[in-house]
């Protein structure tokens, strides 16, 4: 286990400062990284929140950010992330409009999409 603290757009990990530039919304420990989701407000530029999805390394280091969500949505329009899960052992991100990307947990690369009423 990661030992971690955040406040804010801050993420302390074993006395490293990692600083965002928005506010963490949530974090979540999954294959050795900290996987973190930034918080999107109504009044934020929703595009800053279209691959806001950070896995940190337990020395602070950046080890990836999440694929550009434009690359795999095609001619559809991408929506603000709001909110981060495992489940069944995968890596979830969800966005405004409850599609739903799985992740690899290795590079951020996105490698599915769902779609539909949940």
């Amino acid at each position: 286990m990661i030992n971690y603290s955040k406040n804010g757009n801050e993420l302390i990990i074993n006395n490293t400062l990692v600083k965002f530039n928005y506010p963490i919304y949530k974090v979540v420990e999954f294959n050795g990284l900290l996987i973190v989701l930034l918080e999107f407000k109504n009044s934020d530029n929703p595009k800053d929140f279209y691959n806001a999805v950070y896995a940190i390394s337990d020395t602070g280091d950046i080890v990836w950010q999440m694929e550009d969500v434009k690359r795999v949505l095609g001619t559809f329009e991408p929506d603000p992330l709001v909110n981060l899960a495992v489940s069944d052992n995968n890596l979830i991100a969800v966005d405004f409009c409850s599609r739903k990307y799985i992740l690899n947990p290795n590079n951020g690369m996105i490698q599915n999409v769902q779609t539909g009423r949940w």
